[in-house]
């Protein structure tokens, strides 16, 4: 009996750089949680032309983005509206504009429950990609 036919299907984008990354977790002096990780490498991926909006998003539960001051922000870099954590909305995406053919975004701090791997995901917003799967990067926070 031959088993169910898999088809894998690539994303159109590529990573450039940003993965993987380790940063101790710290707690603030006499607080519990959240633990916080500083990721200071940008997470860069290459696209090719008609993708003009990268979605990066934490997908590991308790992953929280804080919103970034405007020195942490480069242009065109935002917070979508269904990642704003109102209305029951998790805090844990940004959008990217694509310019010269690559995304970057710097999970510049991440707040988390537990200690271990996070999953980052970034994906095309543009209409025609909708389907693609994206890549992931892994950020270690120990």
């Amino acid at each position: 009996m031959i088993g169910p036919l898999v088809l894998a299907v690539a994303s159109v984008l590529t990573i450039v750089s940003g993965t993987p990354q380790r940063d101790h977790a710290k707690v603030a002096i006499g607080g519990t949680q959240p633990w916080t990780a500083h990721f200071r490498m940008p997470l860069v991926v290459r696209a090719p032309n008609g993708v003009t909006k990268i979605r990066y998003t934490c997908l590991n539960l308790g992953c929280v983005v804080p919103p970034l001051d405007s020195s942490d922000a480069p242009d065109g870099t935002e917070r979508p509206d269904d990642a704003d954590g109102k209305n029951g909305h998790p805090a844990n995406a940004f959008t990217a504009t694509v310019r010269h053919h690559q995304a970057s975004f710097t999970f510049v701090s991440v707040l988390l429950d537990r200690f271990g791997t996070l999953e980052v995901l970034a994906k095309p917003e543009d209409e025609q990609f909708k389907k693609d799967p994206g890549v992931r990067f892994y950020l270690t926070a120990y």
